[in-house]
């Protein structure tokens, strides 16, 4: 027997898709838009060596609240940064900037050129400016992944002859190649184009040298364009077509905010979990003694300084950034991976176990400081003729599927819903090959995704919740076919 999908199943994913895809693209198609707390834009994961310090970036180009322009922001918002280093050399002759984080000195190259960078001053910086569609070198020290706060927008460059420039590509879009930044400039000719690999040296491609070599656009990552000698200015644009919407680093950020942290907290990452999440367990760094920023400061002071004490304890799985979108500055974002979820804040002086977890089912109260986990967004779910798929979002999920002709007959979930085909898997994709032909145009199949960790478990209807054939969760758990 044929197994394949009815044109009826197609049309009805098409629209859950939408409705979920639009929900997951905030700022895509609006004038102006920022981004909401600590939701980012994309996480930039670590290569497949972790002996990696030196890396290319692209920083989002639609901002929030308070953008990242300035050597010294991009060195703030980047846990562990050693170096930010800026290769556009807007004037022709000095091709770089380089800002040391420990000693504070700002150098250029070749030496003699002007320090700080002319115009550095609009920006705040002492040292350079990054533009939308400037790419920056990072060293950091130790590696680890971070999220990028922002949304994608138009990238445009001018280029002159004969110049090497690092160049920052849309985040949001998955699928570009080396040949389509190379094409992205008409007007001039660009010799080639580079990725900078995890042993320093580059990766070059330019027309002929074949499909092999057609290096991807990775989101997140930077990439070199070396100009011609020509006497011509290249001038060249990337517009983002939202085609892949990558997500934060675990689809969760801890967020911590109030009137003031009193006297300091402690920190503790939690390495082991179970669901249901039953207490710290194993600490893979604490520090109960966090100084803070002292009884009385203002609440951004105490931020900035449970920023730099988490940072300083140097642990590559967790980081902690100031929430950009915060006017005040009184709100931190704390990342963490999928292996490493918890944190666990307590007063002064106190051990971890007598303090707060997130996990222990939030938002909590200390002293006036308030904790929170922002919800995962919702799994972007697609098909091709043997799989669903489904974008990782968060650390398990549930699927589950059912016919299409009862909802058209108003007979809602219960009756539609036909079984669960996955329960709190890790991966990110299931067969539907197995299912048994319907009458195109009658009949078909529906599958939707839930996604859950350690702390909350997410909801059928997240991502679509205005619904499409009334509530989904009630009624799917009231089929009896639900995921337990």
């Amino acid at each position: 027997m044929t197994r394949r999908l009815s044109t009826g199943f197609l049309v009805l994913v098409s629209v859950v898709l939408f409705a979920l895809f639009a929900a997951t693209l905030p700022g895509f198609g609006q004038e102006g838009a920022t981004h909401a707390g600590c939701e980012a834009l994309a996480c930039v994961q670590l290569p497949e060596d972790r002996d990696c310090p030196v890396r290319w970036v692209s920083l989002p180009v639609g901002q929030p609240e308070q953008p990242v322009r300035s050597a010294e922001e991009i060195a703030d918002a980047i846990p562990h940064v050693v170096r930010v280093t800026k290769k556009f050399p807007d004037d022709g002759y000095c091709t770089s900037y380089t800002w040391d984080t420990g000693s504070g000195v700002c150098s250029a190259d070749p030496p003699g050129c002007a320090v700080p960078e002319p115009g550095a001053d609009r920006c705040g910086s002492s040292c350079f400016c990054i533009d939308p569609g400037e790419g920056v070198e990072i060293e950091q020290d130790p590696p680890v992944p971070f999220q990028l706060y922002g949304t994608d927008g138009e990238v445009e460059w001018v280029l002159q002859p004969n110049r090497f420039y690092l160049v920052a590509v849309p985040i949001g879009v998955r699928g570009l190649r080396a040949h389509h930044l190379f094409k992205a400039f008409e007007e001039c000719t660009v010799d080639h184009v580079s990725r900078l690999a995890c042993d320093g040296s580059m990766v070059d491609w330019q027309p002929g040298m074949g499909r092999e070599s057609d290096f991807e656009l990775v989101p997140g990552e930077a990439y070199g364009v070396w100009t011609a000698d020509v006497d011509c200015v290249a001038h060249g644009s990337f517009s983002p077509v939202a085609t892949h919407v990558p997500r934060g680093c675990n689809g969760t950020a801890y967020v911590v905010r109030g009137e003031g942290f009193g006297g300091g907290y402690g920190w503790a990452v939690d390495t082991r979990y179970t669901r249901p999440y039953t207490g710290l367990q194993d600490a893979e760094a604490e520090d109960p003694n966090a100084p803070g920023a002292g009884p009385g400061a203002p609440p951004a002071a105490e931020v900035q300084a449970l920023v730099e004490d988490i940072d300083a304890q140097r642990v590559p799985e967790v980081a902690a950034q100031v929430d950009r979108t915060a006017p005040e500055g009184d709100r931190l974002c704390v990342l963490g991976t999928g292996d490493h979820p918890v944190l666990w804040v307590s007063p002064f002086g106190l051990p971890p176990g007598e303090g707060c977890g997130v996990n222990d089912g939030g938002p909590c109260d200390l002293e006036g400081a308030k904790i929170e986990m922002l919800p995962f967004p919702a799994p972007v779910v697609w098909l091709d003729k043997r799989y669903v798929h489904w974008t990782d979002t968060a650390d398990t999920y549930d699927v589950v599927y059912g016919k299409i002709l009862p909802l058209r007959r108003g007979d809602g979930f219960p009756a539609a819903t036909e079984g669960c085909l996955e329960d709190d898997t890790r991966e990110t994709q299931t067969l539907h090959d197995w299912l048994e032909d319907v009458e195109p145009g009658i009949d078909g199949y529906w599958f939707l995704v839930r996604a859950a960790n350690a702390w909350n478990v997410g909801l059928y209807e997240q991502g679509a919740e205005t619904g499409l054939f009334g509530s989904r969760d009630p009624g799917i758990q009231a089929s009896g076919a639900d995921c337990p």
